[in-house]
């Protein structure tokens, strides 16, 4: 009688929203028979279960199975190469995951802007209809990134080319970029790296490239728009290429 007591208890317990239990009566015994139809599961358990591959299965070889972090990927096989995986700092759905080109020897990784190319006219982008930079990865999980993945530092490049000669280290000329947040311009180490298109190097096609580098926890970087200030090309049309986000791992 005990025994019995026990597996009605058991199997009421088990009878939950989830299951389908059906009673009955049958050699003279109280006959239980359950049935159990397993529901859907719920975002909350996808969710869970897909965290769970996170920690234990992070190979970031397709969008349905996107590591957390680049260093996941690293501490899962010390011996991996260097190429481009999908991750998923936010650790929410795996539709927003995104590709990074995870450098694990110099430990960088980089995330690319949609639209590497594009023109200013008048010192001013020539957008398309944009009001800032789109990068592949969406905006939130670019946040998520910079504070989860990375040591605090980041950095990316802007290159403008130029057809004619053009001075930038003057007053009257200047390149400014935008940030999300207006303060982030206190926190930026802005760095010319090569210059070609000052009137001593420029031989008839030249560029500039800027280096843009922070080691604050502010989020500053991707930039989100770019201005020329120069009254001595105020005609001029000119080609830019957008660097790829670089945060240090």
């Amino acid at each position: 009688m005990g025994r019995l007591l026990c597996g009605i208890f058991v199997s009421l317990l088990l009878c939950t929203e989830r299951t389908n239990c059906n009673w009955g009566i049958g050699s003279g015994l109280l006959d239980l028979r359950l049935t159990v139809q397993e529901a859907p599961p719920t975002v909350a358990e996808e969710s869970l279960s897909f965290q769970y591959l996170y920690f234990y299965e992070p190979d970031g070889l397709s969008d349905s199975s996107p590591a957390h972090c680049p260093q996941d990927l690293y501490l899962t096989d010390p011996s991996i190469t260097d190429s481009q995986y999908y991750i998923d700092p936010n650790l929410g759905s795996r539709k927003d995951s995104f590709l990074a080109q995870c450098n694990f020897g110099a430990k960088t990784a980089n995330v690319a802007p949609s639209n590497k190319f594009g023109q200013m006219r008048n010192g001013v982008r020539i957008n398309g209809g944009d009001r800032e930079f789109k990068f592949e990865a969406d905006r939130r999980q670019l946040r998520c990134f910079l504070q989860t993945c990375s040591n605090g530092c980041a950095r990316q490049k802007f290159t403008l080319h130029c057809a004619q000669a053009v001075d930038l280290t003057d007053s009257a000329s200047k390149l400014v970029f935008y940030y999300r947040q207006s303060h982030c311009s206190s926190y930026m180490k802005e760095t010319i790296l090569e210059d070609t298109c000052h009137p001593e190097r420029f031989n008839g096609n030249g560029h500039i490239v800027f280096e843009l580098f922070t080691n604050e926890h502010e989020q500053c970087l991707p930039y989100v728009d770019v201005r020329l200030k120069s009254s001595a090309m105020p005609e001029v049309k000119l080609e830019y290429t957008v660097g790829d986000l670089q945060v240090c791992l």
